[in-house]
């Protein structure tokens, strides 16, 4: 696999996707190689790239389908929410991950209302709202009645002071 390697001309993050792919097809390396070797490159790659929404999801995607180990996926997830603080989908995929590895709810709704302090700072309301739209429709699968009318107050009090959409 080394010679493969260094057939790749250009550098690391350009041939990102072609390291990936030589690591995956390789008929030399164990699966576990393999997932180690895949989580190396994603990680090097976030080091060049860390401000890439996708490069993120792409490695989510990765450690949910291949490996599914709840506290590295949870750790990527954090991590993700500390680069795009302001960024809906990151604090979506860190609800699902939590709400995939059956974490408190006590802990999602903390995660939840976490991010709803940091997203009214975002540049566009419609950011604040698909937070708060992820916090409701959990809210709603939970099946927590009293939950669900003390967000609503919540949010009518809220649209009283930000005033009605435009």
């Amino acid at each position: 696999i080394k010679d493969q390697f260094t057939e790749l001309e250009g550098s690391f993050p350009e041939n990102f996707r072609k390291y990936l792919q030589t690591v995956r097809e390789s008929k030399f390396l164990s699966s576990s190689d393999k997932l180690s070797l895949s989580r190396v490159l994603y990680e090097r790659v976030l080091d060049h790239e860390g401000d890439n929404f996708g490069v993120w999801q792409e490695y989510l995607t990765f450690l949910r389908h291949e490996m599914k180990v709840s506290s590295v996926i949870l750790g990527v997830n954090y991590r993700l929410t500390r680069a795009h603080p302001l960024n809906p989908l990151a604090w979506t995929s860190l609800f699902e991950s939590l709400e995939l590895f059956r974490k408190p709810s006590t802990d999602i709704l903390e995660e939840m209302n976490r991010a709803c302090k940091r997203i009214p700072f975002a540049p566009s309301r419609e950011t604040f709202l698909l937070v708060r739209l992820a916090k409701l429709n959990y809210i709603r699968r939970s099946n927590s009645t009293s939950k669900l009318l003390e967000f609503q107050n919540a949010l009518q009090e809220e649209e009283m002071s930000f005033g009605p959409d435009p």
